[in-house]
């Protein structure tokens, strides 16, 4: 998934749902004022999250390419083989 599906996803997002969004930004503001400690262990865990959402992503996309490239030499094996 790159930039730009993400972009999408999140305006399709705001356009739909405001007020969840207009909530989520207020919570957030108001735990960055009176909370600190707790806002930037939360900011903490969302970056963790999306990092490792990021791995498994980039490794899925290797793992299914080399599956994919291992089917199609064995399927052109086989086709020399008969």
């Amino acid at each position: 998934m790159n930039l730009y599906a993400l972009t999408e996803q999140f305006t399709l997002l705001w356009q739909n749902n405001p007020y969840v969004i207009y909530a989520a930004a207020a919570g957030l503001l108001l735990l960055a004022i009176f909370k600190r400690k707790t806002f930037f262990r939360l900011l903490a865990f969302l970056l963790f999250i999306g990092g490792v959402y990021l791995v498994v992503s980039q490794l899925g996309k290797s793992l299914d390419t080399g599956i994919r490239n291992t089917e199609e030499m064995t399927t052109k094996t086989q086709k020399a083989l008969e």
